[in-house]
């Protein structure tokens, strides 16, 4: 029972020091806007946090794996978001093996033939829709009711409501083709064709709707007119999971090879990390056995 008392006053603490720090972090965000710098700024902070604890503090074998489990983790996380800063700010920082390369090319190139692939679909619903009579884009304009065109497909005005405090709306065009289904959304009002969709939506007589429409299919066939264009310049591009499993493997010390730095600082960083996963091993040894130490 004795032994219970440190334990729970050093979870206490601890909860005590991730609400502290969770709030410390928020600091990052307002003042350098990057979200990066703040994951570090708190990943590294709550590991010294649990060393600095731990050490001072008596605890169970089972409280100090669990311990260096965390700081292993969180190591492994500060120094992913290090890894893909140096990326971000210089895409040559990294070299990646030419099987990688290939294979993450033809995955961008496969999901920018599906884009360009919705895009023609897409397309050739609303140039049909255009086509329709003024009675046809009367009831269309009426939120919630679809028409069927001749070709078979529907076309739906719809509302998409987001119970918050005000409630947000996000309007949609629901286009359905015998084989798949598409929606046009309106949430990024600076990007061409949800501008258009959301114009859409504002009253308007039956030529100016026709007339939106014009600009909507105007604003599509500009899109996959850059779509077509960048899938002959595609570059492998890369997200932060694959610097997560990057950074895993260098703390570790695997190395396989396949990312591998390229430049003076990420080559430094990498030496950093590698001592730093090595030390952890030797400071696990030391913190989980102190009386063998």
């Amino acid at each position: 029972m004795a032994a219970a008392n440190p334990e729970k006053a050093a979870k206490r603490l601890l909860n005590c020091a991730f609400a502290l720090l969770t709030f410390a972090s928020v600091a990052p965000l307002i003042y350098l806007n990057d979200i990066v710098w703040a994951s570090v700024f708190l990943a590294l902070s709550i590991a010294l946090t649990i060393v600095a604890l731990a050490s001072v503090i008596p605890l169970s074998l089972r409280f100090r794996i669990g311990a260096i489990a965390t700081i292993y983790v969180l190591l492994t996380v500060a120094f992913a978001s290090v890894h893909y800063f140096f990326y971000l700010a210089d895409s040559t920082a990294y070299a990646f093996a030419d099987g990688v390369a290939a294979i993450q090319l033809s995955r961008q190139r496969t999901s920018a033939l599906r884009d360009i692939g919705a895009s023609r679909a897409e397309l050739a619903v609303l140039r049909e829709l255009v086509k329709q009579p003024p009675q046809t884009l009367l009831v269309l304009k009426v939120k919630n009711r679809g028409v069927k065109l001749p070709s078979g497909a529907t076309v739906k005005l719809v509302d998409d409501v987001f119970f918050a405090q005000p409630p947000v709306v996000i309007h949609e065009i629901e286009l359905r083709t015998r084989q798949l289904s598409y929606t046009l959304k309106s949430e990024r009002l600076l990007h061409p064709v949800e501008s258009a969709v959301e114009d859409l939506f504002s009253p308007a007589s039956e030529s100016a709707f026709r007339a939106r429409l014009l600009r909507l299919v105007t604003a599509l066939e500009s899109e996959e007119f850059r779509q077509t264009a960048r899938l002959t310049s595609l570059r492998p591009e890369w997200s932060y999971v694959d610097f997560l499993y990057f950074s895993s493997v260098t703390m570790t010390t695997l190395g396989y090879g396949d990312i591998v730095p390229a430049s003076r600082y990420s080559r430094a960083l990498v030496g950093v990390q590698a001592l730093s996963g090595v030390l952890l091993v030797a400071f696990a040894v030391t913190f989980l056995w102190p009386s063998q130490a």
